[in-house]
């Protein structure tokens, strides 16, 4: 596993598990995406938060980009003390890709939270990362057994 990685299947998973996003957050996205788009078109919104970050989102197909741009929109409301963490968009853009919409806010919201509670700094002392190690060995049993 360590040389193939997870599956695709299993890659939006794992991000849940590490990072402990929630229902409660996916459906809140789908709420605020709502209450925030409706009869909006982003295609044609000229700007959106970036955080400080000159991310172009290069890798995502047309698609991708526009629902990157409103989890980034999503964020900066749910977050409104957030102004420079030029690392979100790139993160968005990779969840973003393994994952819908409300999840990889899910995800990027959980990091976020973490972050703002630890004064700016995700946590990965030695208690996390054993539970969360164990949570990845439970997920993924099956194929780390195939390695033994």
């Amino acid at each position: 596993m360590a040389r193939d990685g997870c599956t695709e299947e299993q890659r939006g998973l794992l991000w849940i598990k590490a990072t402990n996003a929630s229902e409660r957050d996916m459906r809140s996205y789908e709420e605020l995406s709502k209450t925030l788009f409706e009869g909006i078109e982003m295609h044609n919104f000229p700007q959106f938060p970036m955080f400080g970050s000159r991310c172009r989102f290069k890798t995502l197909a047309p698609g991708k980009k526009y629902s990157a741009r409103k989890i980034l929109v999503v964020l900066a409301v749910e977050h409104d003390s957030l102004r420079f963490c030029p690392q979100i968009p790139f993160v968005v853009e990779s969840m973003i890709r393994h994952v819908d919409d409300a999840t990889a806010f899910a995800i990027v919201n959980a990091m976020v939270r973490v972050s703002k509670q630890n004064h700016w700094y995700f946590r990965t002392d030695f208690f996390n990362f054993r539970v969360r190690l164990r949570a990845f060995l439970d997920v993924f049993a099956d194929q780390v057994k195939a390695y033994e």
